[in-house]
Parts: C-alpha cells; sequence; structure tokens
C-alpha cells in the first residue's frame, strides 16, 4: 500500500506529478520552481513570435509598398524579405538606375557634339567673315557651361 504523502509541507506539483486536485482551481495549487521557469519561456517565447510577427507583417507592407512604386510587386507573402529585396525590388531599382545612367551619358554626348559644333560654327564664321557666328557660339558655350566660362577671349 502506498504510504500518504507528509501533511506538512507543500503539495506536490501537479504538473511534475501528473495530478491535480480536483478541489482547486490551477491559480491555488502552487508548481515547483522549474514548471514556473518553463511558464515563462514559453510567455517569453509567446510574446517573442507576437514580436516577430507584427515586425514581420509591417516589413511585408513596406516592401509591398515599395515593390508597388517599382513595379514590381508579384511575389507571394511568405517570401523571405532578403529574396523581395534581391529579385524584386533591387533588380527593378538597379534596372531603373541603369537607364538613368544611359540617359545621362546620352546627354553627355549630346553636350559634346553641341560644343564641339560651337566651336566649328565659330571658327568658319570668323573666317567668312560673320561677326553674328561668335555670338551665337558664345551664346551656345554659355547655355552649356555657364556665363563667362568657355569664351576664347
Amino acid at each position: 500500500m502506498p504510504a500518504d504523502p507528509p501533511i506538512w509541507g507543500p503539495p506536490p506539483c501537479p504538473r511534475c506529478t501528473g495530478k491535480g486536485c480536483h478541489l482547486c482551481s490551477p491559480d491555488e495549487v502552487p508548481i515547483c520552481p522549474q514548471c514556473q521557469d518553463k511558464d515563462r519561456e514559453i510567455r517569453e517565447a509567446n510574446i517573442a513570435l507576437t514580436v516577430n510577427a507584427h515586425v514581420r507583417a509591417e516589413t511585408i507592407a513596406l516592401l509591398r509598398d515599395l515593390c508597388a512604386q517599382t513595379g514590381d510587386n508579384d511575389w507571394p507573402d511568405d517570401l523571405h524579405p532578403a529574396d523581395v529585396i534581391d529579385k524584386h525590388l533591387w533588380r527593378s531599382i538597379n534596372a531603373e538606375i541603369e537607364r538613368h545612367q544611359a540617359r545621362a551619358e546620352a546627354a553627355e554626348a549630346a553636350i559634346e557634339r553641341v560644343k564641339a559644333l560651337a566651336d566649328t560654327y565659330d571658327m568658319t564664321r570668323d573666317m567668312s567673315g560673320y561677326p553674328a557666328g561668335r555670338e551665337i557660339a558664345a551664346a551656345i558655350r554659355e547655355a552649356l557651361t555657364g556665363p563667362g566660362e568657355g569664351t576664347n577671349g
């Protein structure tokens, strides 16, 4: 016959023993420090999961807004944010940067052609005796480089 638990001292932990008192509510029965630690770890893990879920939701919403601006918003919500940035955001931004660089290079080439044309125009008009050629060339140079710069004398 099993021995009766002693009357003195705290009752056994209902979680460790797997037995609870049917007369007591769960809040009234004391649990051992190990079970209290497990409860605290579970609560902290649940809080961390909740915070992580909120942070992820905010991150996905922000990425959706950014991708909508770049025109590539066709990706599932469960895709890792790093993959979204690499495959859908960065590539679109990089393509836009390359387009702007190509436009800037084309503009620079056009400016160089106009400068060369202005110099040629200035020289041919000087040779043929048209003083207006020098004024037109100076006006083109000034428009391209700023006032007082790029004049020959």
